[in-house]
């Protein structure tokens, strides 16, 4: 049975990403050297019992490597659609691998139409169903000429939760989620979060 590897924001309307790994693995003892990527074990919190996620419609979404700084040169964003227009955000996609994202928030007051969750304070990791968002970082690392999406925990192996195919010329290149990778909202008691956390 598989149980699952989610990752939540902390917002209005919260986005996160959701995956699957193997519940006995993830519930077993397991060391750096020895533990599967994408298994780690997690202790139960009060937080897991209280909140919960629901799907989203995901063409309503992207989650995006942003340009920084010398200290971190990429940053994860998720960008939500809340209004049809102005659009938030413009995928280049010519069937080809990087797909180059035209960052139209940055053009306009996007108050109203378009959500951005741009940090730690955005997001929460999810594994197995519990919010270990205290425990887990969203990090991305260039590898290899791509950017990879990372859970990255204090200790023990990262979760790649998704990847680019490449860097665009902008550096606004979109992440590709991994196989079973899927985006969800926060929930408090059933009910979507509506108060922004950030």
């Amino acid at each position: 049975m598989k149980s699952r590897l989610k990752l939540a924001a902390l917002v209005a309307a919260t986005v996160g990403i959701a995956g699957g790994v193997s519940a006995a693995i993830a519930n077993a003892s397991l060391t750096e050297s020895n533990a599967p990527q994408g298994t780690i074990p997690v202790a139960q919190t009060r937080i897991a019992q209280t909140f919960g996620t629901t799907p989203v419609n995901e063409q309503n979404f992207l989650v995006v490597a942003v340009p920084g700084g010398s200290l971190q040169p990429y940053k994860p964003f998720i960008v939500e659609q809340l209004r049809p227009e102005p659009r938030c955000f413009e995928v280049i996609d010519d069937g080809s691998l990087p797909m180059e994202v035209n960052p139209l928030w940055t053009t306009f007051d996007y108050t109203g139409t378009c959500r951005v969750q741009k940090d730690s304070n955005g997001f929460a990791v999810w594994i197995g169903g519990e919010d270990v968002g205290l425990q887990y970082n969203l990090r991305v690392e260039e590898r290899n000429g791509e950017l990879v999406l990372l859970a990255k925990p204090f200790r023990g192996p990262a979760i790649t939760v998704g990847r680019t195919g490449g860097i665009s010329n902008t550096g606004f290149t979109k992440f590709n989620l991994n196989d079973g990778w899927y985006l969800t909202k926060r929930t408090f008691e059933g009910q979507i979060v509506s108060s922004n956390l950030v």
